[in-house]
């Protein structure tokens, strides 16, 4: 009898031990975010720009603790949201986002907005073109090679009238819808080249992103025609917050892209980093506004 008793007493031991450990699992797993112990974890390109220190810093004030994930390249932030690796992450436009639902069947989603980066048209001055006036029949402007940017130019050059596209309403264009009636010719290289080819005297104009306009000694007004978050195209490069779908109502990382819409000097920042070009519409476009547009790309992208 002792020993039937002695038994019970271990296996009741022994089912607490476990049901503490478990629960302690639990509530380890259930703790919430944005706390010191259990930051929101943001995925970024670039985690050495100066406006991630500044939410990081500002964030702690208002007591919410976030972990700022450097990335290297474009194609790991958002398999890493999508396993939980990360809470949230901040470095592409919705076209970028849309691409990558269609791709993986994934419902990753926007909450909030950042900025445009827009690309602009800069004339080549050596040749005597000094605005879009200045540009003759024939002459030939160079636009960046890959998918996203050339697209992109090629509808900036529809807007000003200087080529003709087969269907202008498409959202992925190539050099080949650009027709022959077209008032300039077109030239394609990559996009660290195109700021280059404005010391080529047979180019009149290059489309150039933002990033390497410095490598032209160029500025930001100096460009002739450029994008404008007006247009409906230009929308679609908004650069966006994104979460997991079923975390698009969560209440710390709506905090969090709530304070960084907010901030002035992270927005500032931002700016100031992308040498005065990019166009701020953090205030301009909410979650509906974000998913509606990516909605739409994505049922476009799915039927070309």
């Amino acid at each position: 009898m002792k020993l039937k008793r002695f038994t019970i007493l271990i296996v009741a031991i022994f089912i607490t031990a476990v049901s503490f450990s478990l629960s302690s699992c639990s509530s380890q797993n259930n703790q919430v975010k944005g706390v010191a112990d259990n930051p929101v974890k943001i995925g970024v390109v670039k985690s050495s720009d100066p406006q991630w220190q500044i939410l990081k810093d500002g964030l702690a004030k208002e007591n919410i603790f976030i972990q700022i994930i450097n990335f290297t390249d474009y194609t790991s932030e958002n398999p890493a949201l999508a396993r939980g690796e990360l809470d949230i992450n901040e470095f592409q436009h919705l076209d970028y986002l849309a691409s990558y639902n269609n791709d993986t069947n994934d419902n990753l989603a926007p909450i909030g907005a950042t900025a445009i980066f827009p690309i602009g048209l800069y004339p080549n001055k050596e040749v005597g073109v000094k605005d879009l006036n200045d540009l003759k029949a024939d002459d030939t402007v160079v636009i960046p090679n890959d998918d996203t940017n050339q697209s992109r130019a090629i509808h900036l050059l529809v807007s000003a009238n200087l080529v003709q596209v087969k269907d202008k309403e498409m959202s992925i264009l190539t050099p080949k819808d650009i027709l022959q009636t077209s008032k300039v010719k077109v030239k394609s290289v990559q996009a660290n080249q195109a700021a280059h080819s404005l010391s080529d005297k047979s180019i009149s104009a290059a489309i150039i992103n933002n990033d390497y306009i410095k490598d032209a000694n160029l500025e930001p007004k100096d460009a002739i025609l450029k994008e404008s978050s007006d247009d409906e195209f230009a929308q679609r490069f908004i650069n966006v917050w994104v979460v997991k779908n079923d975390k698009v109502n969560d209440e710390i990382l709506n905090k969090v892209v709530m304070w960084a819409s907010h901030s002035k000097e992270f927005l500032d920042a931002i700016l100031q980093n992308s040498a005065g070009t990019a166009q701020m519409v953090a205030s301009e476009y909410n979650t509906s506004k974000l998913q509606e547009i990516l909605q739409k790309l994505q049922i476009d992208k799915a039927n070309e």
